[in-house]
């Protein structure tokens, strides 16, 4: 008498399944009963004297289990996953099986954020979720938080690509960094990999959910972060979902990794021929509910200059797909340039969101829409009319920094503006803007007033050789000399030489330093107004590094009517830059 044991690896997305009805939007079903067929085929040629199956099943939500053959009871794996244990008995020829489940799932709403928690189970490097030099630049500043969390989440779905073609293949982690495609496998892989490097304990979920795209459900994987009170926060990478898991995601086991085994074992002679056929769902009931609430609002713009809609997110912890639309004209062409119309933003409770828009045409009325990817909506009217527009503004501060540095962002006007950020989605209320950023990447920052608009991107760099500063007037008069002061730190541990160019107009002045380690060098350059309007300055600081900072100065055409008042303001300028450059030498 032999003895041989099977195990089959469920590939999730190879069972599609089948099912009875069809959802609009699988993201806004708030409840659903489904009755889940799992079966099977087993072929004896001989004869065999035991033979058992062990099956994992829905872990929540099970109203009513029916197993045939009726010789079964219930067991569980080593994590606690339920599953179910069929017998049978000096048994040949062609045997089936069948387990039918009727499970009725609800969505989950994390109502407000939790802390992480800790279990040292959820934080394992596995053969599937891989920990290695890649993994930890990636996941760098480790924060153990849930925004955090979402924001590697976020990360994972912009970076992967789907493909339906790696359904069975299983890569692991760092090969999934490497191909950067592959099914809900291969992101929940990623995704677990980039959290447990970061101390946050992610646990592997297997089992079910309906595909907007394939109009069924299907096998899928997603993570759960383990939260202080020890309850699971659901984040799907592969379908942009956090805090808010819709009912549709129905749970077969809570796992290390996507190896969920289901085990075959049989005692006699000769072989077994097993073949499991694809899960059948017929979707009994359902409900749906938007768990967003939106709300928008807006104004009256020029058409020369730009606008902004304001909206707000509230209810929960959610991460929302938040878009922006603007009407068209009589031949489909869209009235109004809106920047990044498409955000994904996570909010716990009420956030604001400002879209910023450019205008073409006058004197009309255009709607905007806001609206999500759980079905969510809100619209407002926006009133383009013909008034003057606010032609200086300006964003002054370093266009350069490397992470964990401070730095200060300025507007250039006192009041009535909306200083804001679309990356970091924070808006500043004051009129300098203090900052630290944690993690490298492109900001956008938008400065609006009056009709009008200011750009600027800071790109943070995960290693900066210099900072940055730069004193300037704000005003000048055309033709006359002015002096910009400006200040070179160097951060790193060794001499630093290299290369200041100060950018005025047309005209580039450049200037060799060297700067001893963690030192300032501080130097004055004298530039000339040649033209009228607002006009901008920047420098740049180029060595083994490049650091760059950005302001402007408006150039005014002079009243004064002598070359005794021009000189004057000259060497006045000069005594304030002398005065900046020795207080910087002293400080």
């Amino acid at each position: 008498m032999s003895r041989k044991i099977f195990a089959v690896l469920l590939l999730f997305l190879l069972f599609l399944g089948t099912a009875h009805a069809t959802f609009t939007n699988p993201k806004s079903v708030e409840a659903v009963t489904v009755k889940l067929t799992q079966s099977g085929i087993i072929t004896v040629p001989s004869y065999v004297k035991s033979m058992n199956l062990t099956l994992y099943i829905p872990q929540e939500g099970v109203q009513s289990i029916d197993v045939y053959p009726d010789t079964w009871s219930y067991t569980q794996d080593a994590l606690g996953n339920k599953q179910v244990f069929i017998q049978w008995k000096d048994v040949s020829g062609v045997l089936k099986y069948s387990v039918e489940s009727v499970v009725a799932n609800s969505a989950e709403h994390l109502p407000a954020e939790k802390g992480v928690g800790n279990d040292p189970r959820f934080l394992k490097e596995t053969p599937q979720v891989v920990f290695d030099d890649d993994m930890r630049k990636i996941a760098y500043p480790y924060e153990k938080t849930l925004e955090n969390a979402v924001a590697l989440s976020v990360w994972v779905n912009d970076y992967m690509i789907y493909d339906t073609s790696y359904a069975g293949k299983r890569l692991s982690s760092d090969r999934v960094l490497s191909e950067k495609r592959g099914v809900c496998v291969e992101y929940a892989n990623l995704l677990a990999s980039l959290l447990r490097v970061s101390g946050i304990p992610a646990r592997y979920i297997t089992g079910y959910a309906y595909s907007s795209i394939d109009k069924k459900f299907i096998g899928h994987t997603w993570v759960e972060v383990i939260a202080a009170d020890g309850s699971g926060i659901g984040i799907d990478p592969t379908w942009d979902e956090a805090g808010y898991i819709d009912a549709t995601h129905i749970k077969t086991g809570e796992l290390l990794d996507d190896n969920q085994t289901e085990v075959l074992m049989f005692a006699g002679d000769g072989n077994v021929d097993w073949k499991r056929n694809d899960e059948e769902f017929q979707i009994l009931d359902y409900k749906e509910s938007i768990p967003v609430e939106l709300s928008v609002s807006g104004g009256n713009f020029a058409p020369s200059g730009y606008g902004f809609v304001k909206a707000n997110v509230s209810d929960g912890c959610i991460l929302s797909e938040v878009s922006a639309s603007s009407c068209i004209d009589n031949d489909n062409r869209v009235m109004m340039k809106i920047y990044d119309d498409d955000r994904k933003v996570w909010s716990c409770g009420a956030k604001e969101i400002y879209w910023f828009f450019q205008p073409s045409g006058r004197n009309y009325i255009c709607p905007v829409n806001i609206y999500d990817q759980t079905g969510a909506r809100a619209s407002t009217d926006v009133n383009i009319e013909d008034y003057g527009t606010s032609g200086n503004l300006f964003i002054t501060g370093t266009d350069s920094v490397g992470v964990n540095d401070n730095f200060q962002l300025e507007s250039s006007v006192d009041n009535d503006f909306v200083f804001y950020s679309p990356t970091l989605e924070e808006k500043n209320d004051g009129k300098v803007w203090t900052l630290n950023i944690k993690r490298p990447g492109t900001y956008k920052f938008y400065l609006y007033s009056n009709g009008g608009l200011a750009t600027k991107e800071v790109n943070v760099l995960e290693k900066n050789d210099f900072s940055l500063n730069m004193t300037a007037p704000k005003n000048a008069s055309l033709g006359s000399g002015f002096l910009v002061t400006v200040d070179v730190t160097n951060l790193q541990p060794g001499w630093e030489n290299g290369r200041l160019e100060v950018t005025f107009e047309d005209n580039t002045i450049q200037q060799e330093f060297a700067v001893a380690p963690t030192s300032e060098y501080s130097t004055v350059f004298n530039l000339t107004a040649r033209n009228t309007g607002m006009r901008k300055i920047s420098v740049s600081a180029l060595g083994n590094g490049i650091a760059t900072y950005s302001s402007q100065i408006y150039v005014y055409e002079s009243r004064r009517g002598g070359i005794i008042e021009a000189i004057a303001e000259f060497f006045a300028n000069i005594g304030k830059a002398i005065g900046d450059f020795f207080a910087g030498l002293f400080k």
